[in-house]
């Protein structure tokens, strides 16, 4: 089935619709919906000006045309046909990129998903739909690498066909053409911004509930639309509810745990931490800064007990909460910045709150920082076709992501600022970009 499948594919795009398809380009779009605003709305004033004048039409109204327009036209010298030329390139390699990445992500969850799927008999419609929310999560991890790779792709095809020595010869700078990557590098960083404070709130807790559901509920029993808190249920008769589980250091910020009768389900006690944190010498979690409530059988509520340090011999170790869904990185910056405004006011460390929030808002200008890193190695590797870009720019991507993650371990352990953790590699990318693309010949 895949042979053929893609066997026919081929058959389609060898019968002339690749053709088609390059002929409605992102530029004809543009200008279609210009040319369709433009006689609507010479349209609706021709019926406006018989329904309130009774004098004749205007020139420029009654002949219905742009050209009838005597307004002076201002050239701005873009876009021009070799604008069009390198975005219609980038474009195409950019979604060719990106629609493969998207696949092959699809395929490998699939394989990482199929036991549960057949053993759970999981129907078509919630495999389909957990791989259609999933998606928006998958293009805001791939964006940035089809951009660096669709700008390596169409400079170096560019250089190798000699067709920048033709540009140059022309009087083109390479700044100058380099602005329609640019543009695309903005575009995709919008983009970008679009899914993280749109899209990935709703579609991620939806993706994760299905994922729970193909699991056939191995996970703990757990909330997955709850934005401000979580809610687990604990082995023991226990239900636990945090702010933020830090993964790295194994600490719940505004932590709560509800404790029930084993028989009746009734309200035993109620223990409130301001921080919660696991001890690996003794397999303890250790809650600090916090207060407990016991409520008696007979209906009478005891005095509440302060808590300075509480050591807590629990079934649930971290984890088992590591198997939570939630993740600071899928939030939006309105919700990080809620949880930072409601923990601040009960006087918690919000730090690595307020990092994700930098990071969030540092992540789209990853779009730009490729674009400014791809243009000068496109030039050095452009003779040696195509493929050579794609390993250079997966090369690229791993040193950036893998910077990325390292500037963010030294921000949890305090050992660089908030700033620099954040945004410590677009600078120092963009710096290493930039002095490159000016070094470039032109």
């Amino acid at each position: 089935m895949p042979n053929l499948l893609f066997l026919g594919l081929a058959g389609v795009m060898s019968g002339g619709i690749g053709q088609w398809i390059r002929r409605w380009t992102v530029w004809n779009w543009f200008w279609q919906g210009g040319r369709w605003v433009w006689e609507l709305t010479l349209y609706i004033g021709r019926r406006l000006w018989r329904r309130t004048s009774d004098t004749n039409l205007p020139d420029w109204l009654a002949r219905g045309t742009a050209a009838a327009f005597s307004a002076p036209r201002v050239r701005l010298g873009f876009p021009r046909i070799v604008d069009g030329l390198i975005f219609r390139e980038a474009v195409g390699a950019f979604l060719l990129v990106l629609l493969g990445l998207v696949g092959i992500f699809h395929v490998f969850t699939l394989f990482e998903l199929i036991n549960s799927i057949v053993q759970n008999r999981i129907g078509f419609g919630i495999v389909a739909g957990y791989l259609l929310f999933l998606t928006p999560q998958i293009l805001n991890y791939m964006l940035p690498f089809a951009v660096l790779v669709a700008t390596l792709v169409t400079l170096g095809l560019l250089a190798k066909s000699a067709q920048l020595v033709v540009l140059y010869a022309s009087g083109q700078s390479l700044y100058r053409l380099s602005l329609p990557l640019f543009l695309g590098g903005g575009l995709a960083a919008l983009l970008m911004v679009s899914l993280q404070e749109f899209v990935l709130p709703v579609s991620n807790p939806r993706q994760d509930y299905l994922r729970y559901q193909i699991r056939g509920g191995t996970l703990p029993p757990q909330t997955f639309h709850q934005k401000n808190r979580k809610w687990f249920r604990g082995r023991d008769h226990r239900i636990f509810n945090f702010a933020v589980f830090d993964t790295e250091r194994n600490e719940f910020t505004s932590f709560g745990m509800y404790e029930l009768h084993p028989t009746t389900a009734r309200l035993v006690s109620r223990t409130y931490a301001a921080k919660a944190r696991w001890d690996a010498v003794t397999e303890e979690w250790v809650l600090t800064n916090g207060w407990r409530r016991t409520f008696p059988a007979d209906g009478l509520e005891s005095q509440r007990q302060p808590i300075g340090e509480l050591r807590l011999k629990l079934a649930e170790t971290p984890d088992y909460f590591r198997q939570s869904t939630t993740d600071i990185t899928k939030m939006s910056i309105g919700q990080l910045q809620q949880q930072v405004a409601e923990l601040t006011a009960q006087g918690l460390d919000v730090e690595n709150l307020q990092r994700a929030i930098q990071v969030k808002i540092a992540a789209p200008l990853a779009c730009f920082i490729m674009v400014l890193v791809g243009i000068p190695f496109a030039l050095t590797v452009g003779r040696r076709g195509a493929m050579v870009g794609i390993a250079i720019g997966i090369g690229l991507a791993v040193a950036f992501w893998g910077t990325v993650n390292l500037f963010e371990q030294l921000g949890y352990y305090r050992l660089l600022p908030l700033f620099w953790s954040a945004w410590g590699p677009n600078l120092l990318f963009g710096s290493g970009g930039l002095y490159l693309l000016l070094s470039a010949k032109t």
